[in-house]
């Protein structure tokens, strides 16, 4: 399936079953690819997987189930951005506290040297920020 909905000024945006399901919060969808065997991890043709997509669009139950299923909270699409830089720049709280709970790391840069705390500061996140710094986090 192609979509351009994450299309970051990529050409070439391709979206797994699984991919698309999280990117568009269908968590019953999201469900049965897994029971149905699609890897958790499995990353489109952008190097974006299910729960950084589901993470940045503020898909609380779609990242509670990938989360359920162990899905890596440190995976990182192409440029380098993990989920929780994602939802720390979108203003997903209760998203960042989940990820922060499964093991994401906040001490991770992306390939322009981005951080989840740099990201809520700019986009004044202000409560992600005190979050991210309460675990030691810096920029």
């Amino acid at each position: 399936m192609a979509s351009d909905i994450h299309n970051d000024g990529m050409e070439g945006t391709r979206n797994s079953e699984l991919t698309l399901a999280a990117e568009l919060g269908q968590r019953a969808k999201v469900e049965h690819l897994l029971e149905g065997g699609h890897p958790v991890d499995a990353p489109d043709g952008d190097g974006y997987t299910a729960l950084i997509l589901a993470a940045r669009y503020g898909h609380a139950d779609v990242v509670d189930v990938l989360l359920a299923r162990r899905a890596d909270a440190n995976a990182a699409q192409s440029h380098g951005k993990t989920a929780l830089m994602y939802a720390a720049e979108h203003g997903h709280d209760a998203i960042v506290r989940r990820l922060l709970s499964a093991g994401a790391r906040a001490d991770v840069r992306s390939r322009g040297g981005s951080t989840a705390l740099k990201l809520a500061r700019i986009h004044g996140h202000d409560a992600i920020v005190d979050v991210l710094e309460a675990t030691g986090a810096h920029d």
